[in-house]
């Protein structure tokens, strides 16, 4: 009888899938304005941003996640989603477009 290891902790794997589910969600929401698309690319850089965070504490800390992995990945992308729409206009500005 051998025994299933847990390769990652339940409650960081179910972090992940909540915070997958709400970027799919902003993303199809987003992508629905008819802006030339304006909304849903700065959407795009906050979800490809703000995935690297989930992604690494599946790769570092799968087993042990820190309480502040718990609370920032499923949590996260609505901080880090309203700052890249003022930090992506502000560059684009510098950039002169």
């Amino acid at each position: 009888m051998s025994t299933k290891e847990n390769r990652v902790c339940p409650k960081l794997r179910d972090a992940c899938i909540f915070t997958l589910i709400v970027q799919l969600f902003l993303l199809a929401i987003t992508n629905l304005a008819t802006d030339g698309g304006h909304i849903g690319q700065i959407c795009l850089f906050a979800v490809a941003g703000f995935s690297s965070y989930p992604i690494s504490a599946l790769i570092f800390r799968p087993r042990s996640p820190t309480s502040v992995d718990l609370i920032l990945i499923p949590s996260g992308i609505l901080i880090v989603y309203p700052l890249t729409f003022f930090l992506a206009d502000f560059v684009w500005d510098l950039r002169g477009f």
